[in-house]
């Protein structure tokens, strides 16, 4: 099956981004619109009870780090408040393990459409064949990723050993490398 162009549904012309226009439409329903400040307090508010729920993983910092020597880094992320993204890249210490950030929320398509990708591997300097995409979703990631030419690798963190490689079944799809963890990508299998 073909895969779909996802695109973001925000308010270009008010400056929203796709969050914050979902929380307008939503509160609208309830009454007026909120303003401008009451938006921006409602969206702060939202995304740091979602975020101390989130943890980045212990090996991120150190994968990227050792992966960034001898190539380029580009993220691509289905987000809806962008500026979310580059704020909890910066407080993570992430922002400057990235060559390059691609969020849908700003190019205004989502994976699993090929389109984000394609921006992304014009950022990088790279053709698709020259690439991979790291991510967790079948249907995002994987997906998306071959659909744009990409080799695809799947985190799948249920994976600790040997026996849960046999439990969780085959890969997705042929051609995709199925990881536990994200030192994988740059330590030897053993």
């Amino acid at each position: 099956a073909a895969i779909r162009e996802e695109r973001c549904d925000r308010d270009e012309a008010a400056g929203l981004t796709t969050y914050k226009t979902k929380i307008r439409r939503a509160v609208a329903r309830f009454g007026a619109p909120p303003g401008a400040a009451e938006l921006a307090a409602i969206t702060r508010a939202t995304l740091d009870a979602w975020q101390r729920h989130i943890r980045l993983a212990d090996e991120s910092i150190a994968v990227l780090s050792a992966v960034r020597r001898s190539a380029r880094t580009v993220l691509v992320s289905n987000f809806d408040h962008a500026p979310h993204v580059r704020r909890v890249l910066a407080e993570t210490g992430l922002a400057p393990l990235f060559d390059a950030v691609v969020i849908s929320d700003d190019v205004g398509i989502s994976k699993p459409a090929p389109e984000i990708f394609e921006i992304a591997l014009r950022l990088a300097g790279v053709a698709a064949h020259e690439a991979i995409h790291v991510g967790d979703s079948v249907r995002d990631d994987v997906e998306g990723a071959r659909a744009a030419g990409v080799r695809p690798v799947l985190v799948d963190r249920r994976l600790k050993s040997h026996a849960d490689w046999e439990e969780a079944g085959p890969t997705p799809a042929p051609g995709v490398r199925r990881i536990g963890s994200l030192r994988e990508l740059v330590e030897p299998a053993t």
